[in-house]
């Protein structure tokens, strides 16, 4: 298998749990653009589009921040910062 070419760190991201959880980011940006065939006229995946096909159509973009783990959490087990854009749990 090809995948046991590549290095230990990037095996670590191939794996069922990894591949459900692109497939559920994929679900949460489906429809959060408007499709430029339909617009034009010349969209040919009619339901099966992945883009909007009038307002209506239109999802909300899903919040992406907080993804990664906080370095100062890891570092010291506590962050000070109230501010701070990474994730704590």
């Amino acid at each position: 298998d090809i995948r046991d070419l590549a290095p230990a760190s990037v095996r670590q991201w191939d794996g069922p749990s990894v591949m459900a959880a692109i497939r559920q980011l994929q679900a949460n940006c489906a429809k959060t653009k408007m499709c430029k065939f339909f617009d034009a006229g010349s969209c040919t995946k009619g339901a099966r589009c992945k883009f909007a096909h009038g307002a209506t159509d239109l999802n909300p973009l899903p919040e992406l921040g907080r993804t990664k783990m906080c370095p100062e959490l890891r570092a010291t087990g506590a962050c000070g910062d109230a501010a701070c854009k990474f994730a704590h749990s």
